[in-house]
């Protein structure tokens, strides 16, 4: 979707995130609301952003150290 476009994996990175965030908060719901403590909507939101977003953030700071070799990588293959 983002391939020649300026901060491409970026874009793509944040938006799999947001997509793999919304596919855990749906399992948390389905498969895991008999471990909850009130509501499960809210437990199943806040459960799955504490790692998720933490990664991504985590990732987002790293990435610009990566690109070199991930270019590198490119011209080789």
């Amino acid at each position: 979707l983002f391939r020649n476009k300026k901060y491409s994996l970026l874009i793509g990175y944040i938006l799999g995130v947001i997509g793999r965030y919304l596919c855990h908060f749906i399992s948390g719901i389905v498969f895991f609301s008999e471990y909850a403590k009130g509501n499960i909507y809210i437990y199943s939101l806040i459960y799955n952003a504490t790692y998720i977003f933490a990664e991504m953030i985590l990732s987002i700071i790293l990435i610009p150290f990566i690109l070199p070799t991930i270019k590198r990588i490119k011209k080789y293959s």
